[in-house]
């Protein structure tokens, strides 16, 4: 793809000499029209690897073949799942410059897409972990051509936005979005959940349309381009919720925090991967919930148990309890937005490959098991280009039990480009003054990349003080306000376009 970025650029600046800057623009529009025929040739190439690869994990394939042990059985479940949600983002990033006039909103889905597309073949790859590390291998040698094509496709978008920066298209067009299909369907969001009127109820006591909240996900209209209101009454549902990648556009809306919980305690301890112990787990685009708890119980000794786990591009959770220990949030991929939540956990338990926004809401450090110390982030990022992150804006960060003895840290990176961002948070004391730690932990291990990206902007409080700060490259603690704002609602997750039609309050920028 070198190869063409150059010929391309020759290329037109041959033809501005020739044939004078009136015939520019032809030469352009042409650059815009090849680049985007090779980018979809490179989407459809790696579709067709990912289709190839798909029957060596099916239930006969080989991969099942090796399965020894519960571990490598629930790997490769969770394996089936994730590349059909690579096969969807590629085909999405198919859609939009076909439908679409291309401008820089248009660009932005396409890489949200192609990020989500190699956060879910890496996902299936770091399933096979421990005593099925030969599995792993092989797995990944199964996917590695995948995450090539889908790097390739990146760099072709790179050339498909300088093609569009030089042309004078006007004001751009924006991309139409998910919405409301009336000023009603707004109010469901605005108004208490006694006063709404859904499409379904789900009710402990028999008095809605089911007691179990999967059963009323299954009665939902598969593709709705409107919303579909779910009613949760209060009561403790233990089940593992899963909304599925056909379900777009729920609304689920509970009697409040502590009063509507979902509640589950699968973990690792029991030989199921990180993705499959999910309380509760979305990823039909455009999910929105409101006033709920979602909670897995298996505590700190269980290791990874995950409460919630979101993979629904454009997905808002407003005024909910996410609570766990370790990876309690498996904020995955593509868009995200938390406004007044309360999320709980011990390390790395604010964690994924997403653009990810967290706004006015409580951050609350549990105790760990006796040595351990506490992480608030752990961001995962498998190409440089990508525009994922993970932002806390306008947050208290705080203690919800004694953590005498406990070092917590705001980050730790789980991958070579990992971006996470503190923003204009209040931060208690239980902050390590180095703020920031390797993968390895503090018992040794050497620094993250200079690649990684953290900073700090604007906190306060006793753990904001950032004169301790660990040294690394990639720490800026000193950012300017134009600088911190590309990890806003407005530059990270495109808010601008999306969020107002939830009716969630939102803060766009600082």
């Amino acid at each position: 793809m070198a190869f063409f970025n150059v010929l391309f650029v020759v290329g037109i600046t041959m033809a501005a000499a020739i044939v004078g800057l009136s015939q520019v623009k032809i030469v352009e529009s042409r650059c815009e029209t090849q680049t985007q025929l090779i980018y979809e040739q490179s989407v459809q190439s790696a579709i067709d690897e990912i289709s190839r690869a798909f029957k060596d994990f099916s239930q006969d394939g080989i991969l099942q073949s090796l399965a020894r042990d519960k571990t490598a059985v629930s790997a490769l479940e969770s394996c089936r799942l994730y590349l059909s949600l690579a096969l969807d983002n590629l085909n999405n990033s198919l859609v939009s410059p076909r439908e679409f006039e291309l401008d820089s909103t248009v660009i932005d889905d396409i890489k949200i897409r192609l990020s989500g597309a190699g956060a879910d073949l890496k996902t299936c790859i770091d399933e096979f972990d421990g005593e099925i590390y030969k599995t792993r291998n092989l797995a990944l040698e199964k996917l590695n051509k995948s995450i090539e094509l889908i790097s390739n496709s990146f760099d072709i978008v790179g050339q498909l936005n300088s093609c569009i920066s030089s042309t004078d298209k006007g004001t751009p067009t924006p991309t139409p979005r998910i919405s409301f299909s009336s000023s009603k369907d707004r109010e469901l969001v605005e108004t208490e959940s006694g006063k709404i009127n859904p499409n379904l109820v789900v009710a402990k006591d028999g008095s809605g349309n089911f007691v179990n909240i999967n059963d009323a996900l299954n009665a939902v209209t598969n593709f709705s381009s409107t919303r579909f209101v779910i009613y949760v009454k209060k009561g403790i549902y233990n089940e593992n919720v899963k909304v599925e990648l056909s379900k777009w556009n729920v609304l689920m809306i509970g009697d409040g925090i502590y009063q509507t919980v979902v509640s589950s305690n699968i973990s690792n301890a029991e030989g199921v991967v990180t993705t499959l112990t999910a309380t509760f787990a979305v990823y039909g685009k455009g999910f929105i919930a409101r006033d709920m708890t979602f909670k897995n119980t298996a505590g700190a000794i269980k290791n990874q148990a995950v409460a919630l786990l979101s993979a629904s591009d454009q997905s808002v959770f407003y005024k909910c309890s996410i609570e766990g220990y370790q990876d309690s949030l498996y904020a995955h991929s593509l868009r995200q937005f938390y406004r007044e939540c309360f999320i709980y956990g011990t390390i790395d338990f604010i964690f994924g490959q997403s653009a990810t926004v967290i706004q006015h809401s409580s951050i609350l450090l549990r105790k760990p098991l006796p040595g351990q110390e506490n992480v608030i982030t752990s961001h995962d990022k498998l190409y440089p280009s990508d525009n994922t992150g993970i932002s806390i804006q306008n947050c208290v960060i705080r203690p919800a039990d004694d953590l005498t003895g406990v070092s917590t840290f705001l980050g730790r990176p789980r991958s070579n480009y990992a971006v996470t961002a503190f923003l204009e948070n209040q931060m208690e004391i239980l902050i390590d003054p180095k703020g920031w730690l390797s993968w390895s932990g503090s018992n040794g291990g050497p620094p993250p990349p200079e690649t990684v990206v953290y900073v700090e902007y604007n906190n306060s409080g006793p753990g904001a003080v950032t004169s301790g700060r660990v040294k690394w490259k990639g720490v800026n603690v000193n950012l300017s306000s134009v600088q911190a704002s590309r990890y806003t609602v407005r530059s990270l997750i495109n808010g601008d376009q999306w969020l107002l039609a939830t009716g969630v309050p939102f803060i766009l920028d600082l």
